[in-house]
């Protein structure tokens, strides 16, 4: 007796699961999975919902988290049918899970695996806002199901960071609804990403710019920065010392992106200011098509287009930047991507 597999969005269409060539992707997340018989009989239910079905060209079918039906009395899906290696989630229900952020190695993302543990699995994970992470992937072993952490480094100065998982090798699934989670510091005030920037330093003496955006650069980590031309987007300036206690010299560079303008500037300037581009001479400043970076020194005696600015001892210092663009092919805002890295 062949079976024949079916969404009852589709009740009209039944497939013979043998006979397809190809693979073919079904969605339908709200949908139930129905199977019938050759002999035409009442089809009945053997998910109540799914994320994804598809056949491959063997024949064989895969229904990725089937919740079983309450319905089909002993029809249960057949056997590799749900998703075999898992599905993967920010475990924002357990107890150990926080959103609040504290300075140092001491944060903690929990991320789960549901719903299977056949075979090894990797989830790749990414940090912005400039906290860094203590590994860029998470991985269970075959049959593991433990809820496993990544280690979070807030630096000084950062107040809120965002981790997301990326793709999970061996055909597990991310869920789309727990990919990411933000943490913030405790008495953050959240900014509307509008107008005057933060609370200045009382070294600013510079003119603020109409439209500002709080970001937070880290070393190592590309901070994607998405927004309108004109306006400035500010974080502040970490020493180098915080990666290498040896070091003195330090750069912010930008790149593209995929969303990034066909043609465009981005102007860097180090100041101490929350939201203000310094163009004088003498500043640390700089205007040119990506890619595009300014130096800065910790030390008095800088060398050749090397600005002066020791968050250690003359802070606070902060990073603003700026796109210039006249067309964006990706909605209202175009990107680029910046970061810290030690020279």
């Amino acid at each position: 007796m062949i079976h024949h597999y079916t969404s009852n969005l589709l009740r009209r269409t039944f497939i013979a699961v043998a006979a397809l060539a190809l693979a073919v992707p079904f969605q339908a997340n709200a949908a139930q999975l129905m199977k019938s018989t050759s002999s035409g009989g009442t089809p009945s239910a053997l998910c109540d919902s799914y994320t994804s079905l598809s056949v491959s060209p063997n024949g064989t079918l895969t229904v990725v988290d089937c919740v079983a039906s309450t319905t089909g009395g002993n029809n249960t899906p057949p056997s590799g049918n749900t998703n075999p290696a898992g599905t993967f989630g920010v475990a924002v229900g357990d107890s150990r899970q926080t959103n609040v952020l504290t300075a140092g190695w001491t944060n903690l993302v929990w991320v789960s695996r549901t719903g299977g543990t056949t075979g090894a699995v990797s989830v790749s994970v990414v940090v912005s806002g400039g906290c860094q992470l203590g590994s860029d992937h998470l991985d269970w072993g075959n049959g593991d199901a433990t809820t496993n952490a990544v280690g979070m480094n807030a630096p000084s100065g950062i107040t809120s960071c965002t981790v997301t998982l990326g793709t999970a090798t061996n055909g597990g699934v991310v869920d789309n609804a727990a990919r990411s989670i933000t943490m913030t510091a405790a008495g953050t005030t959240p900014t509307n990403n509008t107008g005057g920037g933060g609370t200045q330093s009382a070294n600013c003496t510079l003119p603020i710019a109409a439209n500002t955006k709080p970001v937070s650069f880290g070393f190592g980590v590309n901070t994607l920065i998405q927004m309108a031309p004109g306006t400035v987007a500010y974080g502040p300036l970490l020493s180098v010392k915080t990666v290498n206690p040896f070091s003195t010299v330090g750069q912010v560079a930008f790149d593209m992106t995929s969303t990034s303008p066909a043609s465009g500037t981005v102007e860097i300037s180090i100041n101490h200011c929350q939201g203000a581009i310094d163009t004088t001479p003498s500043a640390c400043y700089s205007n040119y098509f990506v890619p595009n970076a300014v130096n800065w020194s910790e030390v008095s005696t800088a060398a050749l287009n090397q600005c002066q600015a020791d968050p250690n001892s003359n802070g606070p210092w902060y990073v603003n930047v700026r796109f210039n663009y006249t067309g964006c092919g990706y909605g209202q805002n175009c990107g680029y991507v910046g970061q810290f890295q030690p020279k």
